[in-house]
């Protein structure tokens, strides 16, 4: 009767949500968010935890919550989600940031764009963040800061 029962519950289980691991420098499921996306195991409406720690460059395909593990946070160079349902972004230092075709709710939450670079004796900031075509473009507790910023729904 229990494996009966167990057999009956595996289609519901398959339907929820995933949520996975991401760690540069240890045992998590993944070692980037680039393996993740690309990963057939990984959906839209899958939960990546990021483990404190420096990420490259990185295009998303897939609508995913991606959380930093802790309160540190994580790191990560230019992000660009394009074309997914929803987004979501919590905790990350960033060098750049484009959502676009977002039709749901793209959020972003703890997060900091920025950059500096020195030029001789000068500094400058050379981050940026593009939103085009989000239905529900939410910003909260965060800080953007640099050349570009532009949004348009």
């Amino acid at each position: 009767m229990i494996t009966l029962l167990a057999a009956g519950l595996l289609p519901l289980a398959a339907a929820l949500p995933g949520v996975f691991t991401v760690d540069d420098d240890g045992p998590a499921d993944f070692a980037d968010l680039a393996s993740a996306d690309a990963s057939p195991l990984v959906a839209d409406g899958d939960t990546l935890l990021v483990e404190p720690g420096s990420y490259p460059d990185t295009t998303l395909t897939k609508g995913l919550h991606i959380l930093a593990a802790d309160e540190r946070g994580f790191d990560l160079g230019d992000l660009v989600v394009e074309r997914v349902p929803s987004f979501s972004l919590v905790g990350a230092e960033l060098t750049g940031l484009t959502l676009r075709d977002i039709p749901g709710t793209a959020l972003v939450d703890r997060c900091r764009v920025f950059q500096l670079h020195w030029s001789g004796i000068s500094a400058f900031r050379t981050s940026f963040v593009v939103a085009e075509r989000c239905g529900d473009l939410v910003l909260q507790r965060s800080e953007l800061s640099g050349t570009d910023f532009c949004y348009s729904g």
